[in-house]
């Protein structure tokens, strides 16, 4: 099992989804993934991912280890994952409960308009008045639509991330303007 002697930093990170438990006897594992439809897994610019190992009572600092995807198939809204490293089902019940990465760079192409949920995260949310309301802190998967849990210094508010609210994004400036209904901000 190869482990990086370096962890890529935090902000390069992106987490694609957390291993369930392990599919057959051959090592593939279940990925339940963070990201929708599953194929997009498929345009990863790299098959190489990382899971990261906590501490235990001999190390002190957790442990990051490079895998490489060799095969992927579907089974319901599952991925299930094979690697060049894992080559029995003990091996990847060490994957268990584990979540996945990959680096911010090796990502699939987005288009017009669509944002990982990352680049969100920590943007100021403006009011069309230009009135600050708070700062994304989580976007949460709805049935219908995705929601931005914006915080304020007293609470928390959710924001459906829907068009008829959401007037501007600007990664530049990271910021998000809103037309919100009267009253949303106090639910």
């Amino acid at each position: 099992m190869e482990k990086d002697l370096h962890f890529p930093a935090p902000d390069e990170l992106v987490a694609l989804g957390k291993i369930t438990r392990t599919q057959g006897h051959a090592g593939a594992v279940r990925l339940l993934p963070f990201f929708s439809p599953a194929d997009l897994i498929e345009e990863l610019k790299t098959p190489h991912v990382y899971v990261v190992h906590q501490a235990d009572r001999g190390n002190h600092k957790p442990t990051v280890q490079r895998l490489s995807i060799s095969s992927l198939w579907y089974h319901k809204q599952f991925v299930i994952l094979s690697f060049d490293e894992i080559q029995d089902m003990n091996a990847a019940e060490g994957l268990r409960d584990l979540t996945l990465f990959t680096l911010r760079e090796n990502l699939w192409e987005l288009g017009e308009g669509e944002y990982f949920a990352y680049e969100l995260i920590g943007m100021k949310v403006i009011a069309e008045d230009g009135n600050e309301l708070g700062e994304v802190v989580a976007v949460e998967d709805g049935p219908a639509h995705d929601y931005l849990r914006v915080r304020t210094e007293s609470k928390e508010f959710l924001v459906p991330f829907v068009l008829a609210m959401i007037r501007a994004i600007d990664k530049s400036e990271r910021r998000i303007v809103v037309s919100l209904p009267e009253g949303l901000t106090e639910l």
